[in-house]
């Protein structure tokens, strides 16, 4: 930014800038709606030196009339060009627009703007619906008490949704009882210890073609003896141990961090 140290003193031109230029919504510059006439630009100023243009001489009165004329001129345009700017905004608007509503007792929270820090806003309340003003406008009643009742527009308010109470169901398990202090105890999935199907097992792996018939009976002995190690479901066991490695032993080089020069 050029002259960031003196900036106030590019302000006046700055003012007579804005004050000249034509506003989108009325098709008029300030200046012109506030006095009547447009500023003297520097622009002007150089045209009237060179143009040297005559002088109207008229009475005052005549000056007033004339002025209040166009006063009113300049109003009528300027309301007529800002209602059709406002309708063709509003149809560019909604194209992207929900429509929401908030009925009568309704749980919203409030964009306000934070106490400490005027400039910062967040999010406060709950607040409750307690009139409907307007499709858009709402008197939005506090639970603080201290807090008065305030009309707010629909774009600063959003549904506040309470969260479900959890209670927390403890129970007791003798395994509890088992584990030492300090353990980690794993969790495992409850399994309940069903009877194997021998004929299905030698059905499909093809037993009779690798084994006798006495084979097959001392197999059948040793499932129905052991039927409790013997499952179809997976357990716990802690006569052995797997450590499951997920990266190796090898170094891993980074680059340096970045640190401040300060």
């Amino acid at each position: 930014m050029e002259n960031a140290r003196d900036w106030e003193k590019n302000l006046p031109a700055a003012l007579l800038a804005l004050r000249t230029v034509d506003h989108d919504t009325t098709g008029f510059s300030p200046s012109e709606l506030v006095h009547g006439r447009n500023l003297r630009t520097p622009e002007r100023l150089l045209f009237e030196k060179w143009a040297e243009p005559e002088e109207e001489n008229s009475l005052v009165t005549e000056y007033v009339f004339e002025l209040l004329n166009r006063f009113q001129k300049y109003k009528e345009l300027a309301m007529e060009k800002a209602s059709a700017e406002q309708i063709k905004r509003k149809t560019w608007y909604d194209k992207k627009a929900i429509s929401r509503e908030f009925k009568i007792g309704d749980q919203v929270l409030i964009l306000a703007t934070h106490k400490p820090n005027k400039f910062a806003v967040n999010w406060v309340g709950p607040g409750v619906i307690d009139q409907k003003l307007s499709d858009t406008n709402y008197i939005v009643k506090s639970l603080d008490k201290k807090e008065k009742s305030q009309i707010y527009h629909i774009n600063m308010l959003k549904p506040y949704y309470k969260r479900a109470e959890r209670v927390n169901l403890l129970l007791t398990d003798k395994r509890d009882q088992e584990v030492e202090e300090n353990d980690l105890e794993i969790d495992y999935p409850e399994t309940h210890h069903t009877e194997i199907n021998l004929e299905e097992i030698i059905q499909a792996s093809e037993l009779e073609g690798h084994a006798t018939e006495e084979d097959l009976k001392k197999l059948r002995k040793v499932l129905n003896q052991h039927r409790e190690v013997f499952s179809n479901e997976p357990g716990k066991t802690d006569l052995i141990d797997h450590d499951i490695e997920l990266i190796s032993d090898k170094p891993i080089r980074c680059k340096p961090y970045r640190t401040s020069p300060r």
